[in-house]
């Protein structure tokens, strides 16, 4: 994992082609390590998850390349490592798992992102009812040492048919509902960082169970 970050650090340094077709065997080998230990994790998280089983990690981990079709910033390459582990690999659009490699930038979370239109309201209507729940799975010490409550938008104010006062405006407020935690490099580059993140993941089912209700 540090060969990883040594050459993602250099990647963000020359994100051009001529750069990376030289370094493209160094990336290959990298990249099967990399997925062998993203294969390791599954197997072990599998154990408590059953919608991880037979899952491969292929079709978790995402492309390094970047869609620049239609944005102002051309560099070919992602800085960074991904992959969501879930039922449909990196197409889940329940709860599921998300790793983030990237030097000084790491981390890992889960939960869902973006969720359609009618999933969003279908839980928000579950926290209106049962957020009581929710909020004490979020509280329980194990799972607040570890995942904070991280959405990438929220509304400025209280949803479409929800008073100001809800006691869980905060979560019906969210547009979508992932939780995580940056980490240090040292997370992934020191000792077994495959099963540290199993570990850091059995502590989920609660929160998980929550939000995936709305897809049963």
């Amino acid at each position: 994992m540090q060969r990883l970050f040594s050459f993602l650090g250099d990647l963000r340094n020359n994100n051009n082609r001529e750069w990376f077709n030289q370094n493209k065997p160094l990336y290959s080998e990298l990249r099967e390590l990399w997925l062998a230990d993203l294969q390791r994790l599954i197997d072990i998280m599998a154990v408590e998850h059953d919608d991880l089983r037979g899952i491969r990690a292929n079709d978790c981990a995402y492309r390094i390349y970047r869609d620049i079709r239609f944005k102002a910033d051309k560099t070919p390459y992602k800085n960074y490592f991904s992959a969501c582990l879930g039922p449909q690999g990196r197409k889940t659009m329940q709860s599921c798992f998300y790793l983030h490699f990237e030097p000084d930038s790491a981390g890992i979370y889960f939960g869902i992102w973006c969720p359609e239109p009618q999933k969003l309201r279908a839980i928000r209507a579950l926290i209106d009812a049962e957020g009581d729940e929710l909020q004490s799975a979020i509280l329980a010490p194990e799972f607040a040492s570890r995942f904070k409550f991280m959405p990438f938008e929220t509304l400025k104010k209280a949803p479409t048919g929800f008073p100001t006062d809800h006691p869980h405006i905060d979560l019906l407020r969210a547009k979508d509902f992932t939780f995580g935690k940056n980490v240090p490099n040292s997370y992934f580059t020191e000792g077994d960082w495959v099963q540290r993140a199993a570990s850091d993941f059995s502590h989920t089912h609660q929160v998980k169970r929550f939000l995936n209700y709305v897809f049963e």
